[in-house]
């Protein structure tokens, strides 16, 4: 989908066309159908590359930046340790201990990076934008209780990123 070359990030547009062909399918009556679900995927990717393209122009060109910049190595550092201490944190079980990871995860991609609550939300699973405010108020407000559920899960990432 994307191609990385000395730098310079870009879509790959007859790759998109060609993964765009296989969200369609011949009916057996000759109608051609959608097949919504690989179709959602791969907008998902082509935002998600968009905003990673954004990002990389509005870094190349702070004075035609019109969006806030969000710091993509942050990302993945907060991503990768997510990844390795909280495995299937980007599960959609809405079981607590996965919904607390994930509600943390996006509390700090906000704080920490800056990002947008539809990037964030495209990333777990395509959660809605207004998941993502009621997770980051979640954590806010359980933070400010002291709930070491969310407390502790929040120092150790910070510890480690800093």
């Amino acid at each position: 989908m994307m191609k990385t070359t000395n730098r310079k990030t870009y879509l790959n547009l007859k790759n998109c066309e060609e993964h765009i062909k296989d969200c369609y399918v011949l009916s057996s009556k000759g109608i051609l159908e959608l097949k919504i679900s690989e179709f959602n995927q791969l907008l998902n990717k082509m935002m998600i590359s968009v905003d990673i393209l954004t990002t990389q122009f509005n870094l190349l060109y702070p004075e035609r930046a019109k969006n806030k910049v969000f710091d993509a190595s942050k990302f993945e550092e907060i991503h990768s340790l997510f990844k390795d201490y909280f495995e299937g944190f980007n599960n959609k079980t809405r079981k607590e201990p996965f919904v607390i990871y994930r509600q943390c995860f996006s509390y700090l991609c906000r704080k920490h990076i800056g990002m947008s609550l539809a990037t964030i939300g495209n990333f777990l699973n395509n959660q809605d934008h207004t998941t993502i405010i009621h997770s980051v108020r979640t954590v806010e407000k359980e933070i400010s209780l002291k709930n070491l559920n969310y407390t502790e899960i929040i120092d150790f990432i910070e510890s480690k990123i800093k």
